[in-house]
């Protein structure tokens, strides 16, 4: 467990990070982290971004099915294709 303080940076409230927390989340500076809710009313620190996997799977699947379009005449994709 680390402790951490709160502290006034300007007109906000931050805090730093220790740089053993720093090399543990394998980040630097100016790179994200994300602040997750997490159960019981905790949050949990991460830089990975907790929604890219729907993102990557969402945009994977539509190249997919773009690609699987552009491949196949309709009767091929669905088997219709009796000319062979």
């Amino acid at each position: 467990m680390v402790e951490l303080k709160v502290r006034k940076f300007g007109n906000s409230l931050g805090v730093v990070l220790p740089k053993e927390v720093i090399d543990r989340l394998r980040t630097g500076e100016g790179e994200p982290l994300f602040l997750i809710e997490a159960s019981e009313g905790g949050y949990l620190l991460t830089p990975y971004d907790p929604g890219f996997e729907e993102k990557w799977l969402r945009r994977t699947t539509s190249s997919a099915v773009i690609a699987i379009h552009s491949t196949f005449s309709p009767s091929e994709a669905t088997g219709l294709d009796r000319r062979a």
